[in-house]
Order: C-alpha cells, then sequence, then structure tokens
C-alpha cells in the first residue's frame, strides 16, 4: 500500500511539474516511471495495457501506459470540455458520417484536433453519436 501511494504520488510530482507551461493533461509520450498498477485500459487497437487514474486541473483522467511511456489518456470527467463539446453532448454537424471511425468491441470516434477525440460505444452508425468519453491515442 505504502509503495502503492508513493508511486501514485510521484505521478502527481511529475504532472504537477508541467503545470508552469500550457499542459492540460498527461501527455502522450511523456515517460513515467511506475511500480506495479493493477489497472487495465483497453487501446482502440484492442491492446489491454497497464493503467492508472489521475486529476489534473480538477478533471479525472485514466493514462495508458507501454514501456514506461504514456500511450492512451481518456476522460469522461463531466468537467471535460472541448471546443464546446461535453460529456453527454452530441458530436457537432460540421462531421460526417465518413469521418467517424469504428473499432469493433471499443465503439465509435471521431478525430476533433490533432490530440482529442470523441467516443462513444454505440457500435450502431444510425444512432446518435452522444459523446461518452474523449481519449488521446495515436491510432494506427
Amino acid at each position: 500500500m505504502i509503495k502503492r501511494t508513493y508511486h501514485y504520488l510521484l505521478v502527481a510530482i511529475l504532472l504537477l511539474s508541467q503545470s508552469c507551461t500550457t499542459v492540460k493533461a498527461p501527455i502522450l509520450g511523456q515517460k513515467i516511471y511506475l511500480g506495479d498498477i493493477d489497472k487495465s485500459v483497453l487501446t482502440p487497437d484492442n491492446n489491454l495495457v497497464p493503467a492508472f487514474d489521475t486529476t489534473f486541473n480538477n478533471i479525472t483522467y485514466t493514462v495508458g501506459v507501454a514501456n514506461n511511456t504514456i500511450i492512451f489518456v481518456s476522460t469522461n470527467d463531466p468537467d471535460f470540455h472541448l471546443d464546446n463539446m461535453k460529456i453527454g453532448g452530441y458530436v457537432k454537424n460540421k462531421y460526417k458520417e465518413s469521418d467517424i471511425m469504428k473499432r469493433t468491441g471499443w465503439g465509435r470516434f471521431i478525430k476533433l484536433n490533432d490530440d482529442w477525440y470523441a467516443a462513444t460505444s454505440s457500435q450502431n452508425k444510425n444512432d446518435d453519436f452522444i459523446i461518452e468519453w474523449f481519449f488521446k491515442y495515436n491510432i494506427r
């Protein structure tokens, strides 16, 4: 328990050390050294990777790690907003159906900007695209 607390404290210190810049969330590619992690997250490529939760600027994120590097960041925090979009909201009408990507077993998602995607677990393209979470990941 003490070891795990130490590792979470180290993560918090690493993230807070970035607070002098315009960092809004953990950064893809950032090196991070953790001990045992007892949580996992499924990436859009259907890889199960070790993960942990962290809070930064009052937003809770799930961070996926591989080889001591952040490879996945997601949030379903209702206080997270991106381009006037939020959890429970609809993807803006400026996107075409062809812009929406789908991964079986994972859901549908759409690239919003250089970093972030919006996602829904609905597999049916006829369903409204109601945002359930946002994520960052290098889609292959």
